[in-house]
């Protein structure tokens, strides 16, 4: 892996990822509580699903 700085490692993939899992477990939480979180789901899977290609292509092995 290719040495990057902490500071773009931390914007570019922690913030988002944590962005996303709260979108996904509020769409979780609210589907719990039977009121309409389905989009909030799907939507927190399809940025974590990007957020994992993204890193996937600029940060290869």
């Amino acid at each position: 892996m290719k040495n990057y700085s902490w500071e773009i490692l931390y914007m570019g993939f922690f913030l988002p990822g944590l962005f996303s899992l709260t979108f996904f477990i509020e769409g979780i939480y609210k589907i719990h509580k039977h009121e309409n979180g389905v989009v909030t789901l799907i939507l927190g899977t399809l940025f974590l699903i990007g957020l994992g290609i993204f890193y996937a292509v600029i940060m290869p092995k």
